[in-house]
């Protein structure tokens, strides 16, 4: 908040922390940090967050979790990168619908990033 209006805040920026594989605001004692600059495409844009996988079963993989989470990790091994369910679904319906492609459809997000 400054001068009368909310100032656009990255959740990283905020020091709020997603932690997996737990309930919603209980802490994990065997949180392992994701990397740094992990990235969400959600369908309002681009999000860089901290998140904690849960390191308490080591049975369930990284990508088991966020996929638990309804985030579709971009690459199988050691992911940086995920998108929403709801990303992925609307990217499906512009693209069977109005024939966007992936390039444009990143486009859009970035446009709606931007404000």
């Amino acid at each position: 908040w400054q001068g009368g209006s909310f100032v656009p805040t990255m959740l990283d920026e905020l020091k709020a922390q997603i932690q997996l594989g737990h309930s919603p605001g209980t802490y994990c004692p065997k949180a392992q940090p994701a990397h740094k600059d992990f990235c969400i495409i959600d369908s309002l844009g681009f999000r860089t967050v901290l998140l904690n996988f849960c390191g308490c079963d080591l049975n369930v993989t990284h990508r088991q979790q966020l996929m638990r989470a309804c985030l579709w990790p971009a690459t199988s091994l050691d992911p940086q990168t995920c998108a929403t369910f709801n990303s992925i679904w609307l990217f499906e319906v512009q693209n069977c619908l109005g024939k966007i492609s992936a390039y444009n459809f990143v486009c859009s997000l970035e446009l709606l990033m931007m404000g």
